[in-house]
């Protein structure tokens, strides 16, 4: 149930990321050249990927620790603690 929350998680931010730098992209094209506008574009486009990579640098945080303490069929999936899967 968690794998498949965080699996989702990443799809909608992927396309939330990819909605935001479309619509950059846009701006940027439409600006005609005015400053202003290339600057809000800019800012728009860095910020999606920024966002981007904070929450893909989160996700192999949370897999690398699990990896290195030998516990990350706890970390990611947390329906077996209840169980007595994990040890």
């Amino acid at each position: 149930m968690f794998h498949n929350a965080v699996s989702g998680f990443l799809i909608f931010i992927g396309a939330v990321a990819m909605f935001y730098i479309i619509y950059s992209g846009f701006k940027l094209i439409t600006s005609g050249g005015d400053p202003k506008q290339i600057e809000a574009a800019r800012k728009i486009m860095t910020f999606a990927i920024i966002g981007v990579v904070v929450v893909l640098s989160s996700f192999l945080i949370l897999n690398l620790v699990g990896f290195l303490t030998k516990s990350g069929d706890c970390i990611t999936h947390p329906d077996k603690i209840s169980t007595g899967g994990c040890k």
